[in-house]
């Protein structure tokens, strides 16, 4: 595992492995050396991992010197964790719920997790003190990373099938045939309350890093990268990158622009970003989904196989982009 801090690029597992392949095991030391003396509870185990790469990102925090990895997830603690994964800034009007109130300390977060469409509530009660369970997770997380999959036989592989509810199916069956969920010992445990550490090493499968500055990324021609990525402030740009994976302009980028220049996506592209620019005129993208609204999308014509954009959104054709605010940086 490495994680670093790159002007503003949060690079997890597996990125640019042979490039900063020496630099990722002092990296490594120090990082797990620094949460050994801050968080008491971090089990050297399979989890450890996930649970660093959570902490590191911003994703994740201890209390009182515990991350309490084994303790089942709240559904205020997964909206919390997502809001800040992608960089949620808008807060929706939940004075209608009954069990939440503005002194709660996840007032905020559960109402940027209701903007952002991870919960909707019963029309009286969010439940935010309430255990998620696994398919739960699993259908919110592929809700907001727009997962789909029809092929409910991956879930054959699982002993408890059966146990999984109708209406969770096909969000846990887009997971699983992801690679994001995997299982153990041949069950899925759908019904079973998720872990911190599980929900944590879910999240480090499922993004690989977070760019977070107003920066030009240019890394080296036809540079590959496998996993997951996400965007969560304007004025960013990707250049030269190869990505078989999702690339995510986030909730919080509002307003601004993304240029995604010379970019090879076989993955997707996937804006759930408002009033925002991008510019995707050169490059080619296998597929474009708009989530947000008031986004204007640059192309060049016939680059992108397939675009779903969405409501309240626009299309420009060859118009190159050159947006404002965006300085260069160059990855190594």
């Amino acid at each position: 595992m490495c994680v670093l801090m790159k002007k503003g690029w949060i690079i997890m597992k597996n990125l640019f492995k042979k490039i900063v392949s020496i630099i990722c095991v002092v990296a490594l030391l120090g990082s797990f050396t620094a949460f050994a003396e801050t968080y008491k509870d971090i089990p050297n185990d399979w989890s450890k991992e996930g649970l660093v790469k959570a902490i590191e990102a911003g994703l994740l925090n201890g209390d009182g010197g515990y991350v309490r990895p084994t303790d089942p997830m709240t559904r205020a603690e997964m909206g919390t964790i997502m809001t800040r994964a992608f960089g949620a800034s808008k807060v929706a009007d939940i004075s209608m719920f009954k069990d939440v109130n503005k002194a709660d300390w996840f007032y905020d977060y559960m109402g940027k997790a209701v903007a952002m469409g991870a919960f909707k509530g019963d029309g009286e009660n969010l439940r935010p003190n309430n255990n998620i369970s696994r398919q739960e997770a699993m259908v919110v997380l592929s809700r907001l990373f727009a997962m789909e999959s029809d092929n409910l036989s991956v879930l054959d592989q699982f002993s408890d099938k059966n146990k999984i509810q109708d209406w969770a199916e096909a969000g846990v069956a887009a997971v699983v045939e992801s690679g994001y969920v995997k299982g153990s010992d041949g069950m899925v445990n759908p019904e079973a309350n998720i872990t911190r550490a599980e929900f944590a090493t879910i999240m480090s499968r499922m993004v690989g890093g977070y760019f977070v500055t107003s920066n030009m990324f240019t890394y080296p021609e036809g540079t590959v990268i496998n996993e997951n990525m996400v965007i969560r402030s304007k004025n960013i740009g990707l250049q030269n990158i190869v990505s078989p994976g999702i690339i995510i302009i986030g909730d919080g980028v509002d307003g601004g622009d993304i240029i995604l220049k010379n970019i090879t996506s076989t993955g997707r592209v996937l804006i759930r970003g408002n009033n925002v620019t991008v510019d995707l005129t050169t490059g080619t993208f296998k597929d474009v989904k708009l989530l947000g609204t008031g986004i204007t999308v640059k192309i060049s014509g016939d680059n992108i196989e397939n675009l779903d954009m969405g409501e309240g959104n626009a299309v420009e054709f060859d118009i190159v982009g050159d947006a404002t605010n965006v300085t260069e940086e160059v990855a190594e």
